[in-house]
């Protein structure tokens, strides 16, 4: 597994991790 695979793939996880973050947030603050 070359460097810039596993830098993608980090990438790609913190991508989503902070979407389904904000998702919530948002969910949250909408029926609040």
């Amino acid at each position: 597994m070359d460097k810039t695979m596993a830098l993608k793939l980090l990438l790609a996880c913190i991508l989503c991790l902070s979407l389904i973050t904000g998702a919530v947030f948002l969910f949250q603050w909408l029926t609040s």
